[in-house]
């Protein structure tokens, strides 16, 4: 029988700190999100590559058939309709010209009436307008800021050599 002496210290006691709620969650719902994620294109691959039914995949991913509808609408206008989407994003810049016009043509409306200009919020017409410009310029591979006229100087300053002689400075003079 151990004695007081002989017995081993008792091992201290160490408390894994709690998680806080929210952060379970949280970390849950990443979870949950990366798995659906990962359902979600195996279920579309299978739709919409392989031809399988609603059926067929709801069977073989061991989700019911009116969930895996609901998940994959979303994408149903872009798989069953690749020309079309092929076809927007083609002249997507031109679609985003038209839709800053139209957000130009509204807010001129807008200005010109006394009441409406009253209750107009111009500061997030004018940041929609910038967005659109932005995007619409990103699109066509355009600069949206003035980096490119930056570049053209620097390689207009390097295009032709300049012919100037080098001055050396003048040696310090010595204190008197």
């Amino acid at each position: 029988m151990d004695t007081p002496e002989t017995q081993a210290p008792p091992m201290p006691v160490t408390r894994q700190k709690r998680m806080p709620r929210k952060e379970v969650t949280r970390q849950t719902l990443a979870e949950v999100r990366t798995e659906s994620a990962k359902i979600i294109s195996s279920a579309l691959k299978m739709r919409f590559i392989d031809g399988w039914s609603y059926g067929q995949i709801s069977r073989a991913l061991n989700v019911t058939e009116d969930k895996l509808v609901r998940w994959l609408a979303p994408f149903k206008v872009i798989m069953e309709n690749p020309d079309q989407v092929r076809e927007f994003k083609k002249y997507e810049a031109n679609i985003l010209d038209g839709v800053r016009f139209m957000l130009v043509k509204g807010m001129v409306e807008q200005l010109s009436d006394d009441k409406r200009r009253k209750s107009m919020d111009f500061s997030r017409l004018s940041w929609g307008y910038a967005t659109l410009y932005d995007k619409a310029r990103l699109e066509r591979g355009e600069s949206t800021s003035n980096v490119m006229s930056l570049s053209d100087l620097v390689r207009a300053a390097h295009a032709e050599p300049v012919d100037a002689e080098v001055v050396e400075p003048d040696p310090p003079k010595e204190a008197a």
